[in-house]
């Protein structure tokens, strides 16, 4: 009997096996979730093509999904036809979620228009128009105001 143990704790392709499935098990239990969801987001841009093309080739289509500032800020940038914009210190500077989410998502869906720190323009919180001296109010949204910055 201790001769069989003695075998089997010594059997290094067993442990091999073992040490794989327990990994296996521990670290990977949503690999098969993935692929199912991956497969089940590719058959449906497949499957329903047309309406996939039109998402890609429609201009500002998922605008929606943004949070209201960037959609307000985007809005803005498109009535002033402004090629660059600044934002503000509070946008810019912040180590809240909240605010780098914003900062992150007007870089992107701004392009081509630039973030350019220097711009005349640039987009504050309706509750920083005080903090900031010197600049002209142009246009107000619900959360957002373009100002003009001299």
């Amino acid at each position: 009997m201790k001769d069989r143990f003695k075998t089997l704790i010594n059997n290094r392709q067993l442990w091999t096996a073992f040490l794989l499935l327990l990994f296996l098990a521990v670290f990977t239990p949503r690999i098969p979730q993935t692929i199912i969801h991956l497969f089940q987001a590719s058959y449906g841009a497949v499957s329903n093509f047309q309406y996939f093309r039109n998402n890609v080739e429609t201009p500002d289509a998922g605008r929606q999904i943004l949070p209201l500032p960037v959609q307000e800020m985007l809005q803005l940038l498109d009535k002033y036809q402004l090629g660059s914009y600044g934002l503000s210190p509070r946008m810019i500077g912040s180590q809240e979620p909240a605010m780098i989410l914003i900062f992150q998502r007007i870089i992107e869906s701004s392009w081509p228009k630039r973030f350019e720190p220097a711009s005349k323009y640039k987009f504050i919180f309706i509750d920083e128009l005080d903090k900031m001296p010197g600049c002209i109010e142009r246009e107000r949204e619900k959360e957002i105001i373009l100002v003009s910055c001299h």
